[in-house]
């Protein structure tokens, strides 16, 4: 007699996450940039930065807007080699940026002031590792941006740490804010190579000893930068804590206001700019 057995229907989910990535280029190579000694102090580590659209984002303009922003910074581009001194440096390469686009079939988490993503970031951010950077294919800038089945869409940058700091970080969001709104920039001065000459001829004129040229500076054992950053994760576990900052337009525009009543002859101050220099005022009034 023919065999009768039970038979299991396994329902499969069939909606699953869609990445496309695109590879930007500045459009033209720079020569090679040492980093400074500040560069190498503060180290390769990846800084995450996720901002949420819950109105969604329009990717392919937000692409096109990215590529033009990056004739004006030709280094986003670049990769980390290991110089002749042994040091690293930017290579000029304008080897591409990585703009990867997620599409999600939930919706999107939420993420506001009461509700921050905290440890979440790095699951929506880049990873960028210090130690598979220097020698490797590596770009010191990546960008995602997150679609969701909502409507509403994540923008998150990872930036190595010793390629910008947090201005220069936001300095360079601004302008792509500029140029995906079709106003005109400032061309940006990013030639680190001027800036370590000029440091190393004040150096010798102040009559400055060791560590003030070229070749006396060591970059620190990974050993030293773990116990280093062992130190700082600890420091920020025990003292530091949260805080959320909410700006409503009236208050950004009053601010404005101050701004262009006190310093009538500066040029109009972003946000970022009104909000850093409220912050460290308060922080200013809070530590001392």
């Amino acid at each position: 007699m023919p065999h009768t057995g039970l038979r299991f229907l396994i329902p499969i989910n069939m909606r699953r996450t869609d990445s496309q990535q695109t590879l930007l280029r500045a459009g033209a190579q720079h020569p090679p940039q040492q980093l400074s000694a500040t560069d190498l102090f503060i180290g390769h580590l990846g800084m995450p930065c996720v901002l949420s659209f819950p109105q969604g984002l329009p990717v392919d303009a937000l692409r096109e807007s990215l590529r033009q922003v990056l004739a004006h910074y030709p280094v986003l581009t670049s990769r980390y080699q290991r110089g002749p001194d042994g040091h690293p440096l930017l290579d000029g390469s304008d080897a591409g940026l990585p703009f990867t686009v997620h599409t999600h079939p939930q919706d999107m988490p939420r993420c506001d002031a009461s509700n921050p993503l905290r440890a979440g970031v790095l699951k929506w951010a880049p990873t960028i590792a210090p130690w598979s950077l220097v020698g490797r294919d590596v770009a010191p800038m990546q960008v995602r941006v997150h679609r969701f089945a909502c409507g509403g869409a994540l923008l998150a940058i990872t930036a190595v740490h010793s390629l910008c700091d947090g201005s220069a970080f936001w300095t360079f969001m601004m302008d792509w804010v500029r140029t995906h709104h079709g106003h005109a920039l400032v061309p940006p001065v990013l030639d680190r190579n001027a800036h370590i000459e000029a440091a190393a001829t004040w150096g010798a004129q102040a009559g400055a000893t060791l560590g003030t040229h070229r070749g006396r500076l060591q970059e620190a054992s990974a050993w030293a930068r773990t116990r280093l950053g062992a130190r700082l994760v600890w420091q920020h576990w025990m003292g530091l804590r949260d805080r959320h900052l909410q700006l409503d337009g009236a208050l950004l525009a009053s601010w404005q206001a101050q701004a262009a009543q006190y310093l009538p002859e500066a040029a109009r101050y972003s946000t970022h700019e009104l909000a850093t220099a409220w912050v460290l005022r308060a922080c200013s009034a809070t530590f001392h």
